[in-house]
């Protein structure tokens, strides 16, 4: 029972450090973003002949902003202890890497349009980003941890296609269709890693 009350205890006091304010926006934001992330092909702003699809950008909003949620730590979370704090940031950023692929799917179920292939595009996206902003705020300024995701997503919208088919250069990862390697062994090895780190202390503390 104490330690039961013990690990709630920890798991209340590490939601609150993260901002209720800013976790009932990012519940928010993935809906809007599992409604819209539809594989569509659209023009790239000032391009005539290049287009892109809806879904490469939108799958890896609630990635970049989920950063937000780990870093910088605060001062409540640095006063736990560094183990049972370490599972719980674990625990948390597995569910983040899990809940708006969930949401992803349901609104296409409930939409009509359940496609495997898309949740799997969505999936491998939103892995890379989220990926991508844990290790940055990990080893740079946890406030700035959302921006190379979100740089690297713009470069991919207006330079990361090349015909108006929607067909990717190579260095363009979110731009591929979900059936190629590449993106699942990137996505994939850099969420493993930044799981990993989450087992110990934030070095801010």
């Amino acid at each position: 029972m104490l330690k039961r009350h013990a690990a709630g205890s920890l798991l209340g006091g590490f939601l609150a450090s993260r901002g209720w304010v800013a976790q009932g926006a990012f519940v928010l934001v993935t809906l809007v973003v599992a409604v819209l992330a539809v594989p569509e092909l659209h023009g790239v702003p000032f391009s005539q002949d290049r287009s892109v699809f809806r879904l490469v950008w939108l799958s890896c909003v609630p990635g970049a902003l989920a950063s937000g949620f780990l870093a910088p730590p605060g001062e409540i979370e640095c006063s736990f202890p560094v183990r049972p704090l370490g599972l719980v940031r674990f625990r948390w950023v597995v569910s983040l890497a899990l809940f708006p692929v969930a949401v992803h799917a349901a609104a296409q179920v409930m939409l009509g349009g359940f496609q495997p292939w898309v949740s799997a595009w969505f999936l491998r996206n939103h892995l890379l980003m989220l990926s991508i902003s844990l290790i940055a705020g990990s080893v740079a300024w946890p406030s700035v941890a959302w921006a190379p995701s979100c740089v690297y997503v713009l470069v991919c919208w207006f330079l990361g296609t090349r015909d108006a088919f929607g067909g990717a250069w190579w260095w363009a990862v979110p731009n591929h269709l979900p059936d190629r390697p590449v993106g699942w062994v990137l996505a994939v090895v850099a969420f493993g890693w930044a799981a990993a780190r989450q087992l110990s202390k934030p070095a801010r503390c």
